[in-house]
């Protein structure tokens, strides 16, 4: 096996794949989030992180369910839900129980989105806390106010219904397969034809 070893900025991180439009709280969609840190929010079995620095297939897009007023719940890969919870302010499970998004519950479960600039936002609890990726790439609900911490990239795969596998193609689109890398799970023989 062959390694190509590229000498980089301690800041660099890997592109961004393209976004199919404007993030929009109003709008059902599939999206992504990348940390300021350039690590992306994944859920992996009960275990929601922001410790990847490549976009994974699946595991990394969210549902994101409008909820009127600029507020979201966010449904992530398997059918659970970004839950703030309540143990240590630390976000190291998400919520199996929720059916639908009417389950989810305006204390722990749903977010206003507020826009820090283009492309970029924080998620704010009800308890007045933001989402956090500080240096250790966990998530938690720590912060009362907005910091590099607390900002995401929003990258938009397109609408509900039409996102499904679309990770991929989006990847294609911007000329570069590597930027999402495939599920373990996933057969490797997947693909998408332009």
């Amino acid at each position: 096996m062959l390694y190509t070893v590229d000498i980089v900025d301690e800041d660099w991180t890997p592109p961004l794949p393209l976004s199919k439009g404007p993030y929009d709280p109003a709008k059902k969609c599939k999206i992504s989030l990348r940390s300021a840190r350039g690590r992306w929010v994944v859920s992996e079995g009960g275990d929601v992180h922001c410790r990847q620095p490549r976009l994974p297939r699946l595991r990394g897009i969210l549902t994101s369910h409008p909820k009127g007023d600029g507020k979201v719940a966010l449904e992530l890969h398997g059918g659970r839900w970004l839950s703030a919870g309540t143990v240590w302010k630390c976000l190291w499970h998400c919520r199996k129980d929720i059916v639908s998004v009417a389950d989810c519950a305006e204390c722990d479960d749903i977010y206003s989105v507020e826009t820090v600039s283009d492309g970029v936002i924080a998620l704010k609890t009800a308890g007045n806390q933001y989402i956090s990726a500080p240096n250790d790439y966990t998530l938690r609900w720590s912060r009362d106010e907005i910091t590099r911490s607390e900002q995401f990239t929003v990258i938009v795969h397109g609408e509900s219904d039409e996102a499904e596998g679309t990770a991929t193609a989006t990847a294609q689109t911007s000329g570069s397969v590597e930027d999402i890398q495939p599920d373990s799970d996933l057969e490797q023989t997947e693909s998408v034809n332009p």
